[in-house]
């Protein structure tokens, strides 16, 4: 099975072709700004079946500035692409499109949550752990 942060990265570029100028920009909070490493995802499906990703040091990681975003992968030939994004009612938007919910952000640990509800497939939530270095 495929890591989850880089079907991340993929969409990601998919999201960074969209990127444009900021239009209305959204609040970015202090917290954010920085380096945060991918510590582990967590996929729960409905029916309570739980997959657990623990990610090596470095390995994949995400830089924030007040502007941009880039995301990192040392697997993904996509990695270090950067792009505009904003924050608005607690969610992370890049090239326009509603991307996760940031569930937690504080000084230090960062969670983004992924809701998944397709007919096609099992529910599942979808949580990504972030660590500031």
């Amino acid at each position: 099975m495929k890591k989850f942060f880089l079907l991340v990265l993929v969409l990601f570029g998919f999201a960074a072709v969209g990127c444009s100028d900021s239009d209305d920009g959204g609040n970015v909070p202090a917290e954010l700004i920085g380096t945060w490493d991918c510590v582990k995802d967590v996929t729960t499906f409905e029916d309570g079946y739980e997959w657990v990703y623990e990610y090596d040091k470095g390995e994949a990681y995400v830089v924030f500035t007040y502007e941009y975003m880039t995301m990192y992968d040392d697997e993904d030939l996509m990695s270090g692409q950067s792009c505009e994004y904003k924050i608005k009612n607690d969610k992370l938007y890049i090239g326009g499109i509603e991307w996760c919910k940031i569930e937690k952000l504080t000084a230090k640990d960062m969670v983004w949550l992924f809701e998944e509800d397709d007919e096609d497939y099992d529910s599942m939530l979808q949580r990504c752990y972030f660590r500031k270095r």
